[in-house]
């Protein structure tokens, strides 16, 4: 099945390239808009059924500032909730809630390799904030756990897109950021806080170009 679906895919895409060969990619356009299709896209590749990293940004947007320069913005948001209700006797209630939301604003420069593939390169400046609060509620008491952890950071990125049409495109893109991050844990036991700490931390993340995007240009 997985190997029929493959196929279709990519016959799909073949088709609608040839059907758009006449149609050359403008050089500068104004905007795009990018969804990332990461998720979507492996279920079609994914032989071997481990779960792809979809990237922390969701959707991307690209606004044009000068001849193959833009302006470039990108946005996730994340919430999880994990709950164990089991009605047990002298076992406590756990329950978890996380919030995380991604961000990076940066400047690109575009270099056409050729008439559908297209080079890209520039510096990302991304920030990102998340807190989790986690609870074991029992009938001796209630415990809860809150972390929450801010970063910041700046980093090169390049990128290598093909045009699929005239208003078509899917890419993607390489970083490294070097992050600055402080963190906050709290513990309070039957609403008194007995404990807190915060520390902080610097650190590098270099990423692979796995993620995909699908761009549309306007």
């Amino acid at each position: 099945m997985k190997i029929l679906k493959l196929t279709l895919f990519f016959l799909a895409i073949c088709s609608f390239t040839i059907a758009q060969d006449s149609i050359s990619v403008e050089k500068s356009y104004k905007y795009e808009i990018g969804l990332n299709v990461t998720s979507f896209v492996s279920q079609f590749l994914n032989f071997s059924g481990n779960q792809f990293n979809s990237g922390p940004y969701l959707f991307t947007f690209k606004n044009s500032i000068g001849e193959s320069k833009y302006f470039r913005a990108g946005l996730g948001l994340n919430f999880r909730r994990i709950l164990d209700d089991e009605d047990q006797i002298n076992t406590p209630q756990f329950t978890s809630n996380s919030f995380l939301v991604n961000a990076r604003l940066g400047l690109e420069k575009q270099i056409p390799i050729s008439k559908r593939w297209l080079f890209t390169y520039g510096m990302d400046f991304p920030v990102s904030y998340s807190k989790t609060r986690s609870s074991s509620i029992s009938q001796f008491e209630n415990v809860f756990l809150i972390n929450s952890n801010f970063s910041l950071g700046i980093g090169p990125v390049v990128g290598i897109h093909f045009n699929i049409g005239k208003r078509i495109r899917i890419g993607s893109e390489a970083t490294f950021y070097v992050n600055y991050s402080r963190t906050n844990q709290k513990i309070e036991v039957n609403d008194l806080e007995t404990d807190s700490d915060s520390f902080d931390n610097i650190s590098g993340f270099l990423t692979s170009p796995t993620v995909l995007y699908l761009g549309i240009i306007l």
